[in-house]
């Protein structure tokens, strides 16, 4: 992953959270770390549609197979969108639910 972020995820707080976005591939392996995601696709306007945003305490763990998920899979999910870190799992879920209450995606509302 580069230095900067790829995209900047905006909470309903106003914060905004920087991820970077992955085309995951078969077998492919992701940092060993806590950190947040979002389950993505790109709409024909070029604007980002979050379908399900989480947390892990190892995103190596959560990550593969995440797009093949039904909901994932059923709304088209074609990108992971990482952020590394912070370890706190408190901060992850508040960065979480601050984005899914700003965006409400469809997956998370299934998952409900």
């Amino acid at each position: 992953m580069s230095d900067q972020p790829d995209i900047h995820w905006e909470g309903q707080s106003g914060k905004e959270y920087g991820y970077w976005i992955v085309v995951p591939e078969r077998g492919m392996r992701f940092v060993r770390e806590a950190g947040n995601f979002i389950a993505a696709r790109k709409l024909k306007s070029g604007i980002w549609e979050p379908l399900f945003v989480g947390q892990a305490e190892d995103l190596d763990a959560a990550l593969p197979g995440l797009l093949e998920q039904p909901c994932i899979e059923a709304e088209h999910g074609t990108h992971l969108h990482v952020h590394p870190g912070p370890s706190d799992e408190q901060a992850r879920l508040e960065e979480a639910r601050d984005i899914i209450v700003l965006w409400s995606p469809v997956c998370n509302a299934s998952a409900d």
